[in-house]
């Protein structure tokens, strides 16, 4: 919370399974599950594991993103956003502070990964990715008979 004060910002915190539990503060909102391409639309920026589906929302939002990867794919895919200059510099949670949250919030406000972002989401929200698989899946269907 720390961080939200000095950096003047608010969070909302989607605990899954985790265990965190609703908090008192104005600044923090925790909820089991949110629809991600809705929350993400409404958000300054998203700080989250490095999940591919997560990523994906947070890029089709046009948000800058914050990875704090955990295992498996995640140190892959926040690398490849940092590539793409759409999220800033990941972080481990085991070192995180304070003052690297509180840069978070602010990096989150550069032009450039916002601008970065904003086209990367623009392009992949052309694409019709979902009606362009359903059509593909459909002729695969159309040619099994």
């Amino acid at each position: 919370e720390a961080a939200l004060i000095a950096t003047n910002n608010r969070a909302v915190i989607l605990s899954g399974n985790s265990g965190i539990v609703k908090s008192k503060s104005d600044r923090i909102y925790v909820t089991k599950q949110a629809p991600h391409d809705l929350l993400f639309a409404t958000c300054k920026g998203a700080i989250h594991h490095g999940g591919v589906g997560t990523m994906a929302a947070a890029l089709c939002a046009s948000v800058p993103q914050l990875v704090i990867p955990f295992s498996v794919d995640q140190p892959f895919w926040a690398n490849r956003l940092n590539k793409l200059g759409c999220s800033i510099k990941t972080l481990r949670e085991k070192t995180l502070t304070v003052a690297d949250l509180a840069n978070a919030f602010t990096e989150m406000d550069n032009s450039d990964i916002r601008h970065t972002a904003k086209r990367v989401g623009e392009k992949i929200n052309l694409e019709n990715g979902v009606e362009n698989a359903v059509g593909y899946l459909e002729c695969l269907i159309e040619n099994e008979k």
